[in-house]
């Protein structure tokens, strides 16, 4: 997960194992290693600081997954 979504720390990869991740519906998962998320928040130490994966804060994340899903079209029900 860290090496597909570029989780890295003084250039060196992150065990990703708390990471929250967002995709989009228009995502497809090709190979081996996963696509950039919209949305990647994280619990890890050695991330401490980033500017590109900002630290868990449920509040925020909880507010742009809204956004997100109000960007979605409307699904139609199936007969």
């Amino acid at each position: 997960m860290s090496e597909g979504v570029g989780l890295k720390s003084d250039g060196k990869s992150v065990y990703a194992w708390d990471v929250w991740l967002v995709y989009g519906p228009e995502v497809t998962w090709n190979g081996t290693n996963p696509p950039k998320p919209r949305l990647l928040m994280h619990q890890l130490r050695a991330l401490e600081g980033s500017k590109e994966f900002p630290r868990l804060d449920s509040k925020a994340f909880a507010q742009q997954v809204h956004q997100l899903l109000t960007q979605l079209p409307p699904t139609t029900a199936a007969r």
